[in-house]
């Protein structure tokens, strides 16, 4: 506690002698600035010490000293009160006006308000609040999952959940420099029992600077939950369950030649069997058998096929945090044929889209717009169902599930607006509409189009194993007015070879 003004006038007196016995005592040496007192009336220069004053002068002297500074500063009128300065303005400019982006970002902030309440609260704070204690912790956080000098084996348990479908759990092992610099390996398995299993392992050639890489691919998997609601705009609401068995190998090339520009090509084998052993519900030979729909094209034998193919995406979209608007081109191809009887099945699939991105705020909220379509061409016999082009699951109409928009033609117009959330994670709001219809858009009519809306979560510059987070909805045509038939909500962690871009 300070004391109050007459009991410091009373001590300095006191406080003045013991300085000069200290001094007297020591002298020059350079301990006197360590020894002397912290008050600023007793922290005196070495020039102002005995060696220059008067040593004989007495203390009542002295004191009347003291007491004559004491009533000049009694007497001194106090300085008045400061207003606190402003800041100068240095350069002499105008403070730039506020951008069109930022101008128009109220619109997105009104109509996806609720959607922020979600973001910022349940998921940015706290995420930051942890971020914080693991730096503030003195060990290291990610020690049990990390290992080496660099840091180059890594393994992390999956979780996945997409409801409606059984969910997995896995092990994911990464294994940087494996016997070369160059060298990377990523493994990964999950299950849900005996008749659900799914494992992968990818080698890959990838040099320091992270441009290009050679890859090598296996993925085995048995489900019992896949689904079958028909082919083109007729397809049913209702779905079938059929399991798959599918093994396939490949050998890719990937690069990253400029900016966010992507370039691929690919050759590998696939084979797929179907059967009726499903986890729920009917099964397609049920369905087959009451006439709801024929049986699915290579449903019976099931196929094993070559394929080869490429994409190229050219995207001028730079990194954050710079600023991220641009356009996308992406062009792709395949064409695989039956490799028991090539002439008897062959097909040809390709598409391509087309996207504009404003960044409004040079900060990562990102309004963007793109147009996709894909296409299948047989060549020659009938392209198995799970061949053709689907834009429900993960495609670009996240509210309807894997298998509900199938057909030899698709197309969809989505806008979306994607903005930060943590670090470590991006949230996106997507509006979408699409269809699809028989070969090259046969019977396409504006009547077929569905809609599909929600909110998604997905980690950033992921290329292998990334969280997802997706709440969406899927509706009828417009005859039907549009009306919410579909609900999809995912969750957990996903693990994706590259076309997880």
């Amino acid at each position: 506690m300070s004391s109050s003004p007459a009991a410091r006038r009373a001590e300095r007196p006191r406080r003045g002698l013991a300085a000069r016995l200290v001094v007297g005592l020591l002298g020059a040496t350079l301990l006197v600035p360590l020894l002397a007192p912290a008050d600023a009336d007793a922290q005196e220069g070495p020039d102002s010490h005995a060696f220059t004053e008067d040593r004989d002068r007495s203390d009542e002297a002295e004191a009347r000293a003291s007491g004559e500074e004491d009533r000049a500063e009694d007497e001194a009128p106090s300085p008045p009160d400061l207003a606190p300065r402003a800041v100068p303005d240095y350069d002499g400019r105008p403070a730039a006006p506020p951008s069109a982006g930022r101008q128009l970002l109220w619109i997105p902030r009104i109509l996806f308000a609720p959607l922020y309440f979600l973001t910022e609260f349940v998921l940015r704070r706290p995420l930051s609040a942890l971020s914080r204690m693991a730096e503030q912790s003195t060990s290291d956080p990610l020690r049990f999952f990390v290992f080496g000098e660099r840091q180059q084996v890594a393994i992390a348990p999956t979780l996945y959940i997409d409801f409606g479908d059984q969910p997995s759990a896995g092990l994911y092992l990464r294994w940087n420099e494996a016997g070369h610099p160059s060298h990377k390996m990523r493994f990964y398995f999950a299950t849900w029992g005996k008749d659900w299993l799914r494992g992968r392992v990818l080698t890959r050639w990838e040099p320091a600077h992270e441009r290009w890489r050679f890859e090598a691919r296996f993925h085995a998997s048995r489900r019992p939950d896949g689904r079958f609601f028909g082919i083109g705009a007729e397809s049913r609401d209702e779905a079938a369950r059929y399991q798959f068995r599918q093994l396939d190998g490949q050998l890719a090339f990937e690069g990253e030649p400029w900016r966010a520009t992507f370039v691929t090509t690919w050759a590998g084998v696939r084979e797929v069997r179907f059967s009726d052993d499903v986890f729920a519900g009917a099964t397609i030979e049920e369905q087959v058998a009451q006439g709801a729909y024929p049986t699915p094209p290579g449903y019976e034998d099931g196929y094993l096929i070559y394929a080869q193919g490429a994409e190229v995406i050219f995207n001028t979209r730079r990194a954050r945090p710079a600023d991220t608007s641009g356009v996308l081109l992406e062009l792709r191809g395949e064409h695989a044929f039956d490799l028991r009887d090539r002439l008897a099945r062959r097909w040809f699939s390709y598409g391509g889209a087309a996207g504009a991105y404003v960044d409004l705020s040079s900060s990562g909220h990102v309004l963007g717009v793109i147009a996709s379509a894909s296409l299948v061409e047989p060549l020659a016999g009938e392209v198995p169902f799970t061949e053709l082009p689907d834009l429900g699951g993960n495609g670009p109409m996240r509210g309807f599930r894997n298998g509900r928009l199938r057909g030899q033609s698709a197309a969809s117009v989505v806008a979306q607006y994607s903005w930060p959330v943590w670090v470590y994670l991006d949230a996106i709001a997507h509006v979408g509409f699409g269809g699809v219809w028989g070969e090259r858009f046969e019977d396409f009519s504006w009547d077929d189009l569905r809609m599909s809306f929600g909110i998604g979560f997905g980690a950033i510059h992921s290329v292998d194993h990334r969280f997802d987070f997706t709440l969406a909805w899927g509706t009828e045509p417009i005859t039907a007015g549009f009306q919410v038939t579909s609900f999809r909500l995912a969750l957990g962690a996903t693990f994706e070879f590259g076309s997880a871009r």
